[in-house]
């Protein structure tokens, strides 16, 4: 069974400095020739799907300065003002609030969107520990996580 707890938001940032050097895009189309860190075990690796404000999707090629399989790796490369990146929020919590990172382009939506699920056995008479468990993590994470109340 599958229960979901919350959103799994991604946001596209980066840091001040990266931004005050090479400028802030605006659409998706700014975005190509700026370096983006890649997480290589995304759907499409390289190139990132946008949903704009009236609801149509652009699909951007990067030009990716880092790849890797460790999105905190890339958080980091982004507080070091290395590009672009688009972590889950859950990561980036303490950045986004304290300004070591700010979001671009917030009236994009990262496509897909991703959502938190509590994995538990398929069971007619869940154990009472389970179900208090998974119904403390969704009155926890909820429609708004805590992470991104910044």
């Amino acid at each position: 069974m599958a229960k979901k707890l919350g959103p799994c938001r991604q946001v596209i940032c980066a840091s001040p400095d990266y931004l005050k050097r090479h400028g802030t895009p605006k659409t998706p189309a700014e975005l190509k020739g700026h370096p983006v860190l890649v997480y290589t075990y995304g759907a499409t690796p390289g190139e990132w799907e946008l949903r704009g404000p009236n609801g149509k999707t652009s699909k951007i090629e990067t030009s990716s300065r880092l790849s890797s399989n460790n999105g905190i790796a890339l958080v980091q490369a982004g507080l070091k003002g290395l590009g672009i990146v688009v972590p889950p929020t859950f990561y980036i919590g303490k950045e986004l609030k304290d300004g070591t990172l700010v979001t671009i382009m917030d009236d994009y939506t990262v496509v897909p969107e991703l959502n938190i699920h509590a994995m538990y056995p398929e069971r007619r008479h869940l154990s009472p520990k389970v179900r208090a468990f998974v119904d403390f993590l969704a009155e926890r994470f909820g429609p708004e996580p805590y992470w991104d109340k910044y």
